[in-house]
């Protein structure tokens, strides 16, 4: 019961951030239904979608969830996106700029939301996105538990790198995020030291009463060399890694013994195998294990996992 009131109230931290009606329509939705909220997805002059357990779902005008297409259906006005908007950067999007040209915000809490509208290009660079007109908020959960799989079968012997893998909203940083409070507090029998590069201010929630480094804001390649140089960790923690400089930050790490846990985009084994940068750390022996997660399931199923060293 305490678990499903603090995932409401993550709920309604998240709308709280919308437009007044908004906030107050998806305030109205069963709070058994909020608890289980992935996405919500709002355009100017469309339905409200939101994702919820893997299905998508409209809102109508009384806050009920429906599957289908009807008359009812609440319709999202440009004004109220303008307003999200502007409330999601609190009324200061200049300070924001940098997430805004990388096509999303990070709330508090790690909560991201992507954002569609107009690019403006300098030198083939984005300086700054307007006339936004869809904006998708994914929400960030924090559930206890969920890695106690990884860490009775992976963990208990000896510390592994595991490359976490799924698809959007398969829960690989919800798992990311378990894995690494239990092995801060330690499930394992020590304490280890632990570096997490947050590149998007993503990751830590949850993790403030844990000894663990967090480098907030940096890219994780450049993260991965601070961490390395200032703070000797023993497990180095990232999210969505895949860049050549990301492959050759953590092949430059690997002589020093460090560990990775981390995460990347991938549906299927076959996916996993196919990215060419994830061969690349598999060649380097980066990873000794691989969880892929089962999309077709609830958030962190975990479907199969390979011993790789």
């Amino acid at each position: 019961r305490n678990l499903i009131i603090l995932i409401n109230n993550i709920f309604l931290e998240v709308i709280d951030k919308l437009e007044y009606e908004l906030k107050f329509l998806l305030s109205k939705l069963d709070v058994g239904f909020q608890t289980n909220v992935q996405e919500i997805r709002i355009r100017a002059s469309n339905p409200i979608i939101i994702k919820c357990m893997g299905e998508n779902y409209y809102v109508n005008k009384f806050g009920n969830a429906v599957k289908h297409f009807e008359n009812n259906l609440y319709i999202v006005s440009e004004e109220q996106i303008n307003l999200s908007f502007k409330r999601m950067c609190n009324y200061s999007i200049y300070a924001y700029q940098d997430q805004i040209n990388n096509g999303f915000i990070t709330l508090k809490g790690g909560h991201r939301v992507g954002i569609c509208g107009t690019a403006i290009e300098k030198n083939n660079e984005i300086i700054n996105i307007t006339k936004i007109t869809s904006l998708n908020i994914r929400i960030c959960h924090f559930i206890s538990h969920v890695a106690d799989e990884l860490i009775s079968s992976l963990l208990k012997e000896k510390l592994r790198s595991i490359l976490i893998c799924g698809c959007p909203g398969s829960g690989k940083t919800t798992l990311l995020r378990d894995l690494v409070n239990q092995i801060a507090d330690g499930k394992l029998g020590k304490f280890y030291n632990i570096s997490v590069i947050d590149e998007r201010f993503e990751i830590a929630y949850g993790f403030l009463n844990c000894p663990i480094d967090v480098f907030g804001g940096y890219t994780k390649s450049k993260g991965m060399m601070m961490a390395l140089r200032t703070m000797s960790p023993d497990i180095i923690v990232c999210d969505e890694i895949g860049t050549n400089q990301e492959v050759e930050a953590i092949s430059n790490a690997l002589n020093s013994g460090v560990k990775f846990i981390a995460t990347i985009h991938a549906d299927s084994e076959d996916d996993v195998y196919k990215k060419t940068q994830i061969k690349k750390l598999l060649s380097f022996g980066a990873f000794d294990s691989i969880v892929i997660l089962d999309s077709s399931e609830k958030m962190c199923k975990i479907k199969k996992i390979i011993m790789v060293n």
